[in-house]
C-alpha cells in the first residue's frame, strides 16, 4: 500500500553472467525477516518491519539486463 523500498543491497563477489548455472533462494519468514542465498551463500539477512500483511506473491523486474530462469519454485510461509 505505501509503495516500495529498497531494504538492503549487496555486491556479490562474482557476477552471475558467467553462463553457469546458479540458484538463488529468497526466504521470508512470518516475522518479517527475509535471506537470500546465492548458490547456498548467505548474501544478505534483513528484516522487513513495515510491510506486516501476508507475503503471497514473487516479481521479477528487467531493468536491462538478460536473464533466463529455468525453474522458479515458490514454497510456503517459513
Amino acid at each position: 500500500a505505501r509503495g516500495t523500498a529498497i531494504m538492503d543491497s549487496v555486491m556479490l563477489p562474482s557476477p552471475l553472467e558467467d553462463k553457469n548455472f546458479h540458484t538463488i533462494e529468497w526466504l521470508r519468514h512470518t516475522d518479517g525477516r527475509m535471506t537470500v542465498q546465492v548458490d547456498g551463500q548467505q548474501a544478505l539477512s534483513v528484516t522487513d518491519r513495515g510491510f506486516r500483511d501476508p507475503f503471497n506473491g514473487l516479481a521479477l523486474i528487467n531493468q536491462g539486463g538478460d536473464y533466463i530462469l529455468k525453474t522458479v519454485r515458490i514454497s510456503g510461509v517459513r
